[in-house]
């Protein structure tokens, strides 16, 4: 039996084959119907999550062995109300330790130059570029991840920054005051609402904008202006079900050993995917079906009739869970003169995957070739570190509202 929107969709609650991923351009004209919440959020009523997500690893792309392609995984450093940590990401600390000792250098530069030492802005730019580009590259994307389907009727996940989404928020709850129509309704299948993002300006200076979108409608040979509504169709139920994504799924969540392993690994692309795959492999494990079979009770009981023919043949079985079988051991009997025999007992040695042991030799040899080459090119040496007040780097498109507030007070509001 086809799925119908109600066995698909859920509620949506505001209270807290390949995926199509949208983005916001500068600009306004970007029309998105948001979706109602569907598989896992269907109960919860979760229609919009929030990630961050830690770039810079990456693996060999499965198309083009010759090719590398991005690893990000969900960054899993939790804060309590008073911003103090308590959950460690080690990709997080890696990053601020980069951070860190990029600004220590600039300001070692920058003494030196004030003391007199000649260094032309080559000079500066080839100094910095290795942490510069390391940072840049291993950046943190905090993003909203939210189901819409475009004018289109192409459907996917739209990422937004968070301010993007409180400006969101706020249309909401004007369309609400004005029109009178709930948020439930503003998603739900039979309705619906489109909604005009908008995005102008750069860095500090951005503006995100929403706006309900409007149609305007001849009606006796007056102009009348109404809400654009988006119903739903059975076809676009089916271009759901095939490129949009289950909120709680969308992220790559990996082990704080996972994590830890890449941070201080070597970054080859197939050590980044080794690691990456210890975590499937536990994830199967874990999600695989129990073996059973069956076990017989009673002994089977003939039934015959007057004539001697079996008519019945029944026994009772019953269904066992297989253990898996304990690990071999081998006896080994070793006699010592004028005494007793003893009897050593040895564990067997566990095979060694054939691939993991090439994965393993090739990694070996890689470590091997860069360590060659970092003997044969030294780095220059660093400049002696300077005393330095700290720098405040901000991020004002992924910060929350409390530290925006904090911040800035009442300009941004």
């Amino acid at each position: 039996m086809a799925e119908t929107m109600d066995d698909v969709f859920g509620t949506p609650s505001f209270g807290g084959a390949r995926l199509r991923i949208f983005k916001i351009k500068d600009g306004d004209g970007q029309i998105y119907r948001i979706l109602p919440p569907f598989k896992s959020c269907r109960a919860t009523g979760e229609w919009a999550k929030y990630y961050s997500q830690h770039y810079g690893w990456k693996g060999v792309s499965k198309k083009d062995a010759s090719k590398t392609v991005h690893r990000p995984f969900k960054c899993i450093e939790e804060k309590n109300r008073d911003k103090m940590i308590t959950k460690e990401c080690k990709g997080c600390t890696k990053v601020k330790a980069q951070i860190a000792l990029r600004d220590e250098r600039k300001a070692s530069i920058d003494a030196e130059i004030k003391r007199g030492k000649k260094y032309s802005e080559a000079d500066v730019e080839e100094l910095m570029r290795p942490l510069e580009d390391w940072i840049k590259e291993h950046n943190i994307d905090r993003k909203w991840w939210i189901n819409v389907m475009n004018e289109k009727r192409e459907c996917g996940v739209l990422l937004i920054a968070h301010r993007h989404k409180a400006a969101l928020d706020a249309a909401m709850e004007k369309l609400q005051k004005e029109e009178g129509i709930s948020k439930k309704e503003m998603m739900e299948p039979k309705t619906g609402v489109w909604w005009d993002f908008g995005r102008t300006g750069s860095g500090n200076q951005t503006q995100h904008t929403v706006a309900a979108v409007y149609e305007t409608e001849v009606i006796n040979n007056k102009r009348v202006r109404s809400l654009k509504t988006a119903p739903l169709t059975n076809e676009d139920l089916q271009n759901v079900l095939a490129n949009c994504a289950d909120l709680n799924q969308v992220v790559r969540t990996l082990t704080a050993d996972q994590i830890e392993a890449l941070v201080g690994g070597s970054g080859d692309p197939e050590e980044v995917d080794a690691i990456f795959d210890m975590g499937m492999r536990s994830e199967q494990s874990a999600t695989r079906e129990p073996v059973t079979r069956n076990v017989k009770v009673s002994d089977e009981i003939t039934k015959r009739d007057e004539s001697g023919n079996v008519t019945e043949s029944v026994a009772t079985y019953r269904r066992e869970l297989v253990k898996a079988d304990p690990p071999k051991v081998e006896v080994s009997e070793t006699r010592i003169s004028k005494a007793e025999p003893k009897v050593e007992v040895k564990a067997s040695e566990p095979e060694i995957d054939p691939e993991e042991a090439e994965l393993v030799r090739r990694l070996e040899e890689k470590r091997r070739a860069r360590a060659k080459l970092t003997k044969a090119d030294p780095q220059p040496p660093k400049p002696a570190p300077v005393e330095q007040s700290p720098v405040l780097d901000m991020d004002v498109d992924n910060m929350s509202d409390e530290d925006i507030a904090r911040t800035f007070g009442s300009q941004l509001k």
